[in-house]
């Protein structure tokens, strides 16, 4: 039988010593420090990699927490929260660094990070097919853009993928082992697909899942992903000589935020901070908007802006503000009311205002949230491939 060692800086479990010791550790400050937050824990033994800490008060620790050891400004040792028991007493196992030569343990100040998400041995995920155009664009078809050379994807039918992960490549440990993909096309089949546990995580357009589906599987922080092109842009044609710049970006604000809310259910991400300027002139602007007609769901757009915004008896054929989407960078139109990089020759374009990202919803079981949140839901929603419909 193994011989128990116990180091001789282990307190006296006299009631006189457990009372100075609360009373001690009561006057450790609760304090940030850099990625994690300072606990009134104090370690009170070890043995090999097992370290036991004592709180005066309840601990909202859970496994998998992250400890830091602090000698001053100097870190000692890491480790990592095994249990809790009574919330007052820790186990934890030592994960760097070492106590052998720290003569006081006790009196080293215990940072504490939460859990770290880790990669599930298999994610499976639902995305849209190419059948499945949304309001603004439609693709002409759809794969998958491997993350990295860590994978091997097989192709098993026009629907469905499998990745795996070959684990030797570095900056894919978020990953897990074996991705599955599955290509709908309808969002009503991907929602029922997930409500059965045939999927673990369902991406969807902006605006696509129903609100059943949505109250079903929220949670606080709820993921969306942001594609990396696409951007829903007002295009100005002309500029009435009464009308400035700023009271016509904030009345295009306005009425896209409208669009917005009516049709996406919030999901598109505003380009820069929303504008609502009460003090602006803006009742009077000789204005008109209409949606770019090569957009799949041009009629339905239309006729929120139609409620939105009703033209002035002043403007003119040249007042227009057209709704459109740009398959470019979420950066090409970083500066409002510029025009770099926009080639279509259909159209004269004075101006150009960002107005939205296109922002994706990923919804999921209770059992994916961890690995969905470790992956990351930009890394999942442009896991999707989408090469646009050319419109004609």
């Amino acid at each position: 039988m193994a011989k128990e060692t116990r180091v001789s800086w282990v307190p006296r479990l006299s009631s006189l010593g457990l009372g100075r010791l609360a009373l001690a550790l009561l006057l450790i400050p609760v304090l940030a420090l850099g990625a994690g937050t300072r606990i009134p824990a104090h370690v009170v033994w070890s043995q090999g990699d097992r370290i036991y800490l004592a709180a005066p008060d309840s601990l909202k620790l859970e496994p998998g927490t992250a400890l830091t050891f602090h000698d001053k400004k100097k870190t000692v040792a890491t480790g990592e929260v095994l249990n809790v028991f009574e919330q007052t007493f820790v186990v934890a196992k030592l994960t760097s660094g070492s106590f052998k030569k720290i003569k006081h343990p006790d009196r080293l100040a215990v940072v504490a990070e939460p859990p770290r998400p880790r990669a599930p041995a298999k994610l499976r995920v639902g995305y849209p097919s190419s059948k499945r155009p949304t309001l603004f664009f439609a693709c002409d078809s759809v794969g998958i853009d491997l993350p990295s050379a860590g994978f091997d994807a097989v192709q098993s039918s026009d629907h469905l993928y499998q990745l795996v992960h070959r684990g030797d490549v570095p900056d894919t440990s978020s990953w897990p082992d074996t991705l599955i993909v599955r290509f709908f096309d309808d969002a009503a089949d991907e929602e029922i697909a997930l409500e059965r546990g045939e999927i673990d995580a369902a991406v969807f357009w902006p605006g696509e899942a129903s609100m059943h589906i949505r109250d079903k599987l929220r949670w606080t922080g709820e993921p969306s992903g942001l594609r990396q092109r696409g951007i829903v842009a007002g295009l100005f044609m002309a500029y009435h000589p009464t009308a400035d710049s700023l009271s016509a970006a904030i009345v295009t604000r306005r009425v896209a935020s409208k669009v917005n809310d009516d049709l996406f259910r919030g999901d598109l991400a505003a380009c820069g901070t929303s504008v609502v300027d009460t003090t602006a002139r803006v009742t009077n602007l000789p204005m008109r908007f209409d949606v770019d007609a090569r957009l799949p769901g041009h009629d339905d757009l239309q006729k929120i802006l139609d409620r939105a915004w009703k033209t002035n008896s002043v403007a003119k054929a040249t007042d227009l503000v057209r709704i459109t989407y740009l398959d470019m960078p979420l950066d090409s139109l970083t500066t409002p009311l510029s025009i770099a990089g926009i080639d279509d020759k259909s159209v004269k374009i004075s101006a150009a205002l960002c107005l939205f990202r296109m922002r994706c919803p990923i919804l999921c079981s209770q059992s994916a949230r961890s690995a969905v949140e470790a992956l990351g839901a930009d890394k999942i929603v442009n896991l999707l491939r989408c090469r646009p419909r050319q419109a004609p």
